[in-house]
């Protein structure tokens, strides 16, 4: 959904998915949010500030242990920001180290702020900008999202 409004090739995005009773509905018949509009919410980020499409990579972040169950996306914006969303929603483990590499500009050293809407997180981020690249290690936890902002 986020992919869709941040490549302008939709302006709204409804989201139907079998009414009040299911866990994929984003909000209920009188408006309040159920668990998945904070997905919902955390993707639309994407589309902030002119945001577009921006590729990056994730591997797993300790030697030998493959990524998986963590979805990510990312939106570079027109004011020299990125935004990175993670999502864990089947991460098999209770918590894994990722590593995210970002494409930035390597004159200049990112501020990160990392924001989670299931509570703090733990994060070692080490914001290597050699060859234009970003790089840090975030720890997730199984069910979180959590959203980067990287600033020049």
């Amino acid at each position: 959904m986020g992919r869709l409004m941040a490549q302008d090739l939709a302006k709204f995005t409804g989201f139907l998915a079998g009414g009040d009773g299911h866990h994929f509905e984003i909000y209920d018949g009188k408006g309040e949010p159920l668990p998945a509009a904070r997905v919902f919410n955390a993707y639309l980020g994407l589309a902030d500030r002119g945001g577009r499409r921006l590729s990056i990579g994730m591997v797993g972040g300790e030697e030998g242990v493959p990524l998986q169950g963590v979805y990510g996306a990312a939106s570079s914006h027109t004011d020299g920001g990125v935004t990175v969303v993670l999502n864990a929603a089947e991460l098999p483990m209770r918590q894994r180290s990722v590593r995210v590499i970002v494409p930035w500009p390597s004159e200049s050293k990112p501020r990160v702020q990392v924001g989670s809407q299931d509570g703090p997180s733990t994060t070692a981020t080490d914001t290597n900008t050699d060859s234009g690249l970003c790089s840090g290690v975030i720890e997730i936890v199984s069910g979180q999202i959590l959203v980067l902002e990287l600033t020049p």
